[in-house]
């Protein structure tokens, strides 16, 4: 499924839009492209039930390649963060835009500490089937793109390749009852040892939204295949393919937003859990815990209206609909998992309509609360 890098990306977004304001007042006629360079930090702070209050700082190095003044600046970032449940995690993430943009380069490199929870396989777990444990390791990624026009990669098509890597350790497995044994405790779920997968693949893209952040118009499509096994070191062999897309309507009145976004993920065969396609978290399926929904494949549709209210604060509400299965024999009306809520808005940067979230998604089985920043599509 698509990854819920919570706050490590949101944090590198708004370190390039102050990056991007730092560049933007500077004197074109005076400071040649090729030489803007600089470094900027920045804290953070978010919410969910599963973490509770996470805090992190992270820190930009920006410099462009080229010297065409309006192609976005490439950038490395890090980022650190600690959560009140002794999650942590540190990352590098660079990102080079090379030829005009018309070809990007981004990478993930990750460490993790970051207790979470397993509700079991399948469409028909309960929250009574939670059992919680402590994955320690680290990830790689490295995603390139380019324009099939050479145009700037925000213009069109691209096309290009991934490479997916990550190791991890699993550790205290407990399902909190004496009289139940987890599916990671007795070792009945493939990957409850953990262990290493590497995966290489084709991605492939389509953006016409008129903001990276916060979009009132446009198109977002991506969809990614992704081939794992032992000719990679991968100690698992399973294949994957996830596809994303996105659209942005004017609401009833000026600047308000009419969105939905469908996703489609397929996983194979022989993939570890904490690999299945999920549902559930901030991002998939508002008012159910992160990944509470797991199995090899998954379907979301979710909608959501964007309002101004006042000044710089807005109002949303949002509906979403998914489930996960094995096979199709697997679904049916009384699996399929509703959610819905509303939230506030704080608009940090206008200009760049970069917002502060806070969201509050109902389901049937509880009521989540969600801070960070940037929508959740």
């Amino acid at each position: 499924m698509v990854q819920s890098q919570r706050q490590v990306f949101s944090i590198i977004a708004i370190l390039i839009l102050c990056s991007g304001s730092i560049l933007a007042d500077e004197p074109t006629d005076t400071i040649p492209p090729v030489s803007r360079s600089g470094f900027t930090m920045f804290p953070y702070i978010s919410y969910t039930r599963e973490t509770k209050l996470v805090g992190g700082f992270g820190g930009l190095y920006y410099f462009r390649l080229d010297t065409i003044p309006k192609t976005r600046p490439s950038n490395i970032t890090a980022s650190t963060e600690y959560s009140q449940r002794k999650q942590f995690s540190i990352g590098i993430y660079p990102e080079f835009y090379l030829e005009g943009e018309s070809m990007v380069v981004t990478s993930t490199f990750k460490y993790s500490k970051y207790p979470g929870f397993l509700f079991g396989r399948g469409n028909r777990t309960t929250i009574l089937d939670k059992e919680s444990y402590t994955p320690e390791g680290f990830k790689i990624i490295v995603n390139f793109l380019a324009n099939l026009k050479g145009n700037s990669i925000r213009k069109g098509w691209n096309l290009g390749g991934i490479y997916d890597m990550r190791f991890d350790n699993i550790q205290n497995a407990d399902t909190m009852a004496s009289s139940r044994t987890g599916l990671i405790q007795s070792r009945s779920i493939i990957g409850s040892a953990g262990g290493r997968v590497s995966g290489i693949g084709a991605v492939g893209n389509f953006d016409t939204r008129d903001n990276l952040f916060s979009a009132l118009k446009g198109r977002y499509f991506d969809a990614k295949f992704i081939l794992y096994g032992s000719a990679l070191a991968s100690e698992y062999s399973y294949r994957k393919f996830i596809v994303d897309f996105r659209e942005y309507y004017e609401g009833f009145r000026e600047n308000d937003v009419v969105t939905y976004q469908a996703v489609a993920s397929f996983v194979s065969t022989g993939a570890p859990f904490y690999n299945f396609s999920s549902l559930g978290g901030e991002y998939l399926l508002r008012g159910y815990f992160n990944s509470r929904f797991r199995d090899n494949n998954a379907l979301l549709a979710q909608a959501e209206y964007r309002a101004p209210i006042w000044w710089r604060f807005g109002a949303v509400g949002f509906v979403g609909v998914g489930d996960v299965y094995n096979t199709l024999d697997d679904l049916s009306f009384s699996t399929i998992r509703l959610s819905g809520g509303f939230g506030i808005r704080f608009a940090v940067m206008p200009d760049e309509r970069a917002n502060l979230r806070f969201d509050i998604g109902f389901s049937r089985e509880e009521m989540q609360l969600y801070l960070g920043f940037f929508e959740a599509w």
